[in-house]
């Protein structure tokens, strides 16, 4: 294998020092002074290589020490290689690539020359690796009042702040301050707005406008040093800079395109041109890269030649489909937000209507009662009242008798004679006794009367039994992706299909493997449990190979703790072992102790929630809190049947409903495939499927449809997030034996078999 390198740049004269910091890249670029050469390995003895046998292929050769001497020489055929390669770059025709006239300029989008931040042209334009553009002041200003305002957490990435992605410098240990500085430069952009300046005024030279030589008309423009210099100072640059290539201003106003032609991107990390690229990684790289980063990729080829294969116009024609069927897709997705925002507001209204009617029938029914109650205070005081009104008459009836009986008596004394004295006084004594008989037979006819009142119990408990009027509930459903967008199918309707395949058994592994459990990472990276070897693996889904640790015992299970961390179920010890996962390392945190034989693991509400299919006399699953203590242990459902019929082994969580997804070791055609659980641990319902047999792996995408391996019937299938309809994915027919775990990544899936011809595999499959 050989490989290039770049040597020293020559010193550059100040005087002829083209562009300074008042220039729009704010750098001096000098061409490099040794070009790289393909790198390139075969990779046809190697899994994947198009081989329909049906017969395992051999394990690739694992690089050695002694391989990577190979590396670091540099012969006489990469100089002449370099210096055909200048020749090609000299004698290179504009013919191949599009012109662009000065129509094709106008129609450049504003916003691809303009920050988004402070919506003003770039100012030394710095793209993130979401691929959005922004001037490095603006950058910097936001990435500090970001970290300002979340000071309390510790973050080592900011979003984005166009799509909110995270971006992270290369270095993040100095100071947040010095973070824009650290991307990469576009220098595509530079160039546009480049292009776009030689339609606007006459150009005058730099390197006389610096000697304070003003208003010396420029003839050319260097495309390497990014300047404009008259007659005089183009024969001084020549003479130093035999590599560039001048061109003629009034050329470049009839074709600009000629300003962008042979640019190539330069490394953030070794500042020189990216013109190589590693298919193992899919990324760009400079030869510096190439010796430390991809020593052991198997196939490294130059820019040039993987664009070739990479054929730029289908794949600009695949990717502006994709994003016009992308903002379709937006746009049918805000049209829908703005109804269901026009929705939700007429039934706000229609809630408020019927609070409204509500209280008025409330207040109508009070109403009523109070007039109703009214009524009868009236009629029982009026009726009481007329009682005291005819007492009072009857009273002073009789007080009138007595008083003319008495004044009767007194007259009769005074002025009647003997006889008529002792007949009145006869008779008056007769009549007291009488009057006085009336009047005790009046008063015990009188009674006090008193009103009282008690509010019902009903009423007066009202006020402790109804605290509130009544609740308003957000209801929230699942919104699948619009089917109106051509192409943008949901994962149901999805097509599977194999992208790659590639060998997990080490030549340090004693065993054939046994993979029960992995975790697929968004960057790539596979994360899995080899149970035979005892040991953690972790490789990209290209194949390559980054790390193992060795453990002390079998691994079975595997989840994340958080970003940085993992947990790992080992049966056999009966314990929950804790690890550091970094970008290319695993290392062993703590152990926690359970003392129980424990299988599937999973992160669940700030616990480890485990799965115990040797428990007896049922198998059972426990929640771990995260210091290792057994929270609590289930092993039957609220109806007082055994939550699990079999023994339980993997499980999943399911992230939009927060439900535990577990399978069982069941292979009669009417035994239930796995159980349901909701949150308060209780069973929600069961699976059942007559084509799965011994389920084993179990996963969720991220638009929530179910995935089980049937380890015995040699298949997955898939189920929409209802379970409500299934089907079966892969079968013997691709290839699969014995499934037993399952892992995704957005629209991607690795397999695992435990079959003896396919356990030292691993399968990437995607759904398109």
């Amino acid at each position: 294998m050989h490989r290039s390198y770049h040597g020293s740049l020559e010193s550059i004269p100040e005087t002829i020092a083209t562009s300074g910091p008042d220039q729009s890249n704010g750098q001096l670029r000098v061409s490099d002074t040794h070009l790289p050469v393909p790198i390139e390995r075969d990779r046809s003895e190697g899994v994947g290589s198009g081989d329909d046998s049906g017969e395992p292929p051999e394990s690739p050769r694992i690089r050695t020490a002694s391989d990577d001497s190979e590396d670091n020489e540099v012969n006489l055929e990469i100089q002449r290689a370099v210096q055909i390669e200048k020749m090609e770059k000299l004698t290179l025709s504009g013919s191949s690539t599009k012109e662009i006239g000065s129509e094709d300029i106008n129609s450049v989008h504003e916003s691809v020359t303009k920050c988004s931040i402070c919506m003003d042209k770039f100012r030394n334009p710095k793209s993130l690796p979401c691929f959005h553009t922004f001037c490095q002041p603006c950058l910097a200003r936001y990435i500090s009042q970001f970290f300002q305002r979340e000071k309390d957490s510790a973050w080592n990435n900011f979003p984005c702040p166009t799509c909110r992605s995270n971006s992270a410098p290369a270095d993040t240990t100095v100071d947040v301050t010095m973070w824009a500085e650290q991307f990469p430069t576009n220098h595509f952009i530079l160039s546009v707005m480049d292009m776009m300046s030689f339609e606007k005024a006459e150009k005058s030279c730099d390197s006389c406008d610096r000697q304070q030589k003003h208003g010396m008309k420029a003839e050319m423009w260097c495309t390497h040093c990014k300047v404009c210099l008259c007659k005089k100072c183009l024969s001084f640059h020549d003479a130093i800079f035999l590599d560039h290539r001048p061109l003629s201003i009034s050329k470049a106003k009839k074709e600009p395109s000629l300003i962008v032609q042979g640019q190539e991107m330069l490394c953030t990390q070794h500042k020189e041109n990216m013109t190589l690229f590693c298919h193992d990684h899919q990324v760009l790289a400079c030869t510096a890269c190439v010796a430390v980063d991809h020593r052991r990729c198997l196939r490294v080829t130059t820019s040039k030649d993987y664009l070739k294969e990479f054929q730029p116009s289908r794949e600009q024609d695949r990717v502006i489909r994709e994003y016009n069927e992308c903002l379709d897709c937006l746009e049918n997705i805000a049209q829908e937000n703005m109804q269901q925002s026009a929705h939700i507001s007429n039934r706000k209204q229609e809630i408020i209507n019927k609070i409204s009617e509500c209280r008025q029938q409330i207040n109508k029914h009070f109403d009523e009662i109070q007039i109703r109650l009214m009524a009868d205070v009236n009629d029982i005081h009026r009726e009481e009242t007329q009682k005291f009104d005819m007492q009072i008459r009857e009273i002073r009836q009789l007080q009138t008798a007595v008083e003319h009986s008495k004044k009767m008596v007194e007259a009769t004394v005074s002025f009647g004679g003997d006889s008529q004295v002792v007949s009145v006084l006869l008779n008056a004594r007769r009549n007291t006794q009488t009057y006085k008989q009336k009047a005790i037979e009046t008063f015990e006819h009188t009674e006090d009367v008193n009103y009282s009142f008690r509010i019902d119990d009903q009423i007066s408990k009202l006020p402790s039994l109804i605290k509130e009027f009544g609740k308003i509930k957000v209801v929230r459903t699942k919104r699948g992706v619009p089917k109106s967008v051509t192409n943008m199918k949901q994962m149901f309707e999805r097509k599977v299909m194999e992208v790659h395949k590639f060998f997990v058994r080490l030549p340090s592994d004693n065993i054939d493997c046994v993979i029960t459990s992995g975790l697929y990472r968004p960057d790539g990276r596979l994360i899995i449990c080899d149970f035979h070897n005892r040991c953690v693996k972790m490789f990209r889904d290209t194949g390559v190979f980054i790390t193992k640790l060795l453990l002390q015992t079998e691994p079975f299970g595997i989840c994340m703790v958080d970003n940085a961390s993992a947990a790992v179920s080992c049966p056999n010890s009966r314990e929950i072992t804790i690890l550091s996962i970094s970008e290319d390392n695993i290392t062993v945190l703590s152990t926690l102790k359970i003392e129980k034989v424990c299988y599937g693991i999973e992160k669940f509400n700030d616990e480890f929630i485990v799965l115990l299919p040797m428990d007896k006399p049922l198998s059972s699953m426990c929640t771990v809190d995260l210091k290792g203590a057994v929270t609590k242990t289930i092993n039957k459902a609220s109806s007082g049947y055994a939550m699990f019929e079999h023994r339980p082994f993997h499980l999943t969580v399911n992230k939009h409903t927060n439900e535990i997804y577990v399978t069982q070791k069941t292979t009669a055609a009417n035994e239930k495939r796995g159980v349901i659980i909701k949150q308060n641990l209780d069973v929600k319902h069961d699976i059942y499927h007559k084509d799965i047999r011994w389920a084993r792996g179990i996963e969720i995408d991220f638009e929530g449809n179910l995935y089980i391996c049937g380890q015995m019937s040699s298949n997955v299938v898939q189920f929409t997030p209802d379970c409500s309809q299934s089907r079966v994915l892969l079968t013997a027919s691709d290839g699969i034996q014995h499934p037993a775990a399952i892992g995704f990544n957005h629209n991607k899936f690795f397999l695992t078999d435990v079959g003896d011809n396919n356990r030292n595999i691993m399968k990437i499959f995607e759904l398109i």
